[in-house]
């Protein structure tokens, strides 16, 4: 019996080695997506940061750590397989690219024109096969260069539907046939041609449209800001935004009923019908999402341009930050860097 003991300790040690070691192997659960991804998906874990390393000045003293950039992807309309983004190599090129996650294809828009790559002059693509994209006065162009253009997703046909300097905010709407877009404080509707249809009353920035029905920041004089549903000229749904306006980076329709939106505290999910508002994912100070786009296809899939500050080995005085393209579940909360290329 004295010799047996020991050969049950062994055995007892061992299963519990091995149980623990089953439960350190779990993989995440896989965000879905309609086809197995041929680009890589590396699961994130946030690392906080708090508070920042802010110098004398109320700067944060960090320098870029990446040379390729990626940021600002948009999901095809027509197909949630398919997205583009806007590459930019540091000090050298910008390009707008396409992605397709189930066949891993990476493919060149345009990178022949430097297109504006601000908050407020991201891509859209529509329903209708088109990408509108903008160059302005910061883009290096020529006067008569500089405005509204719309282009085939495999870089054909790049047309120019609107000459202007201070084109800001524009988006597809009514399923790819007109286009919303402010300039001089005014918001416009346009056909899919560039050709002015209409004047909007209300001032609608960062907008989205499903069918008949625009979200969007709406923007009163003097300093009322709020989210809204726009329909058939009335607004049908508002919430107002009580946080810091500067804070605001960006929304989309999740389905015909919720919006997404993110701002600096995180991603927030709200429903237009029962008005039951949520914020699903609160982030640290150290993490940023600067845009968002939804994927209407049931997968509850988001698409972020996600900014981290990282310190650099440990050293709490040396932080770079990362622009990079990432993937959320709504569902599962996992958040995964879509690879693309040399992150």
């Amino acid at each position: 019996m004295k010799d047996f003991f020991p050969f049950l300790l062994i055995i007892a040690v061992g299963f519990a080695f091995g149980c623990q070691k089953n439960h350190i192997i779990t993989p995440p659960p896989e965000i879905p997506i309609p086809c197995h991804s041929q680009l890589e998906l590396i699961p994130i874990t946030d690392t906080c940061f708090e508070p920042l390393p802010i110098d004398p000045w109320g700067f944060l003293p960090a320098y870029i750590g990446q040379n390729n950039f990626y940021r600002f992807a948009a999901f095809d309309p027509s197909s949630y397989e398919k997205f583009l983004f806007y590459h930019e190599l540091l000090y050298d090129s910008l390009s707008v690219k396409g992605a397709n996650l189930c066949t891993g294809e990476l493919w060149t828009i345009q990178d022949s024109i430097s297109f504006s790559r601000s908050l407020s002059r991201i891509p859209k693509w529509s329903e209708k096969g088109w990408i509108l994209l903008t160059r302005w006065i910061g883009d290096n162009a020529m006067p008569w260069e500089r405005g509204l253009y719309k282009i085939k997703p495999n870089g054909d046909s790049l047309v120019l539907l609107l000459n202007n300097n201070t084109i800001l905010y524009p988006t597809w709407t009514e399923q790819g046939n007109s286009i919303l877009v402010g300039w001089d404080d005014t918001y416009f509707k346009l056909n899919d041609n560039g050709e002015i249809l209409d004047t909007l009353d209300y001032l609608l920035t960062y907008s989205s449209s499903f069918e008949s029905k625009i979200a969007a920041r709406r923007i009163a004089p003097p300093d009322f800001v709020e989210i809204v549903v726009y329909q058939d000229g009335e607004i049908t749904w508002s919430y107002p935004y009580t946080e810091d306006f500067f804070n605001f980076r960006g929304l989309d329709w999740l389905n015909e009923e919720e919006i997404v939106w993110i701002n600096d505290s995180g991603i927030y999910r709200a429903n237009t019908v029962t008005n039951q508002i949520e914020l699903v994912k609160e982030v640290c100070p150290n993490i940023q999402y600067s845009s968002i786009s939804a994927a209407r296809d049931g997968s509850n899939r988001l698409l972020l341009t996600r900014r981290d500050y990282l310190f650099e080995n440990g050293i709490t005085d040396s932080m770079s930050t990362r622009y990079n393209i990432s993937m959320y579940d709504l569902d599962t909360g996992e958040e995964y860097y879509v690879k693309l290329g040399e992150m």
